[in-house]
């Protein structure tokens, strides 16, 4: 079945309809302002675009992995409270708009789908725990991650970007970097790298195990 109409459920708070079988359409949720959470995750069989959300500056989980889902992703530079942000495995297309208003946010990933253009200014998401641009046509150089001192997970391969990876020796809690580049491009522990594996020291980006898949 289809997601009725919910505009008029003005005091909805959370929306979540994961794992089922919703075929159609996703609603239009633009005028449920209290709306903290928006997850339809696993509904292979929807479809339509993102729906306009900028005016839900409360909305701190916005989340449609694993659906058909297609078009671009919607003007989000509002959603100041935004943590999770979740597109992976759909059909959008187009860029990335300017997140770097969205300080909070911890989980971002939009791998497997048919973004492209270059990777906007991340350098202020200094909460970010994990990233995953994987699999897409994004183009330009590779992002200066080397402020984002928690993250753990960079995923950025299968794509379209060139230049050199920074200095990543300041992000202790960095264990998995997902890059598919030459090892020479490494500036950091490629001294100590494998062809699969990065046993990084304390010096070189952290002390656990780092995984770099190629």
């Amino acid at each position: 079945g289809t997601i009725p109409d919910v505009a008029a459920v003005t005091n909805l708070s959370d929306l979540g309809l994961d794992d089922n079988e919703l075929s159609g359409t996703i609603p239009d949720v633009g005028d449920l302002t209290g709306l903290k959470f928006l997850r339809l995750n696993n509904n292979t069989r929807m479809s339509g675009t993102i729906p306009v959300v900028h005016a839900l500056s409360n909305l701190t989980t916005l989340s449609f992995d694993n659906n058909q889902v297609s078009g671009t992703i919607p003007d989000i530079a509002a959603l100041t409270n935004l943590v999770n942000l979740f597109f992976t495995s759909n059909q959008i297309s187009g860029t990335i708009p300017n997140i770097a208003a969205l300080t909070n946010l911890v989980n971002l990933f939009s791998g497997r789908n048919q973004i492209s253009g270059t990777i906007p200014d991340i350098s202020p998401l200094t909460n970010l725990v994990k990233l995953g641009l994987d699999f897409n046509q994004l183009s330009g150089t590779i992002p200066d991650v080397g402020a984002l001192t928690s993250l753990a997970v960079l995923r950025l391969r299968t794509n379209q970007l060139r230049g050199t990876v920074h200095d990543i020796s300041a992000l202790p809690d960095l264990t998995i970097l997902c890059a598919a580049i030459p090892l020479w491009m490494l500036r950091t522990c490629a001294a100590n790298c494998a062809v699969h594996w990065c046993l990084c020291q304390r010096r070189c980006s952290t002390s656990a195990r780092a995984r770099l898949l190629l």
